[in-house]
């Protein structure tokens, strides 16, 4: 399983739409890997952001995907 203290949420099936990049790029120095910040809106009408693997996601085509699973997105704070 993952690790609770890491800050990993979880894994999504592939071909997952996550949601619109914020614009934002990040790099980490221990893994040495580039992220970029995606928002998403929430069924509450809530918008929160976080940060995806650059090196695990692709840009879609308009209406590709399947939303990111409710289960995942419930874990991001």
């Amino acid at each position: 399983g993952l690790n609770p203290f890491s800050n990993v949420y979880g894994l999504a099936p592939q071909d997952t739409y996550f949601g619109e990049a914020t614009g934002e790029q990040g790099y980490d120095p221990t893994s040495k890997g580039y992220f970029t910040q995606v928002r998403q809106k929430t069924s509450a009408g809530r918008v929160i952001t976080f940060w995806v693997s650059n090196s695990q996601v692709r840009v879609a085509n308009p209406g590709e995907g399947t939303p990111i699973p409710s289960a995942l997105l419930s874990k991001i704070k």
